[in-house]
């Protein structure tokens, strides 16, 4: 299903109201990128996956060693890319396999329907390699957290009334707004 299906009524900005909600939305960025960056790179000094992914790329491609290690890092390289590549075909002809409802299939089909599942893909495996503990742990007890607790919590209440997945009215728009709201304030 298409965003734009969902959207009902659809959004219709004007020129003033588009700019002024792009505007907002690059300040917003700029103004939390700093302090984010102060917390999270300089003192907690938190790798950023796709930052050292890129770096040791560059290294493996450009660095001035041995031919013999430089024939295993090319074919480490490929082993990876082809690995990736083969997985994401498989998901593409079978999309059955993209998402897999793990939590039903041993009878707890509630979990499911809250979003635990279990996503096979190679980018995740390599993302828990280059995070360190500290971060892969703390995002797995906020996921805890928040969707194991607050998002029931909040549906019970009547605070996030509609679909799981909606932005709008659901526990995913909630639990989005609060998530902001303490980065920006652990950030400070």
């Amino acid at each position: 299903m298409c965003i734009r299906d969902r959207l009902s009524p659809a959004v219709r900005l004007t020129f003033w109201e588009q700019l002024a909600w792009c505007s907002g939305m690059a300040f917003f960025g700029t103004f939390f990128a700093v302090p984010l960056r102060e917390r999270v790179i300089v003192q907690e000094q938190l790798p950023s996956p796709s930052g050292t992914a890129t770096a040791k790329l560059m290294d493996v491609l450009h660095s001035e060693v041995g031919q013999e290690q430089k024939r295993a890092q090319w074919t480490t390289l490929r082993a990876s890319f082809a690995a990736a590549f083969g997985c994401s075909l498989v998901v593409f002809f079978a999309p059955g396999l993209s998402n897999l409802h793990v939590m039903s299939w041993i009878g707890l089909p509630w979990i499911t329907d809250w979003g635990w599942t279990l996503r096979p893909a190679l980018a995740y495996v390599g993302q828990g390699l280059i995070m360190k503990e500290k971060a892969a742990l703390s995002m797995l007890l906020g996921a805890l957290i928040s969707w194991g607790f607050m998002g029931p919590i909040a549906r019970s209440r009547g605070w996030a009334t509609g679909p799981m997945s909606s932005w709008e009215t659901g526990p995913q728009g909630w639990l989005l707004w609060l998530a902001i709201s303490l980065m920006l304030a652990e950030s400070l």
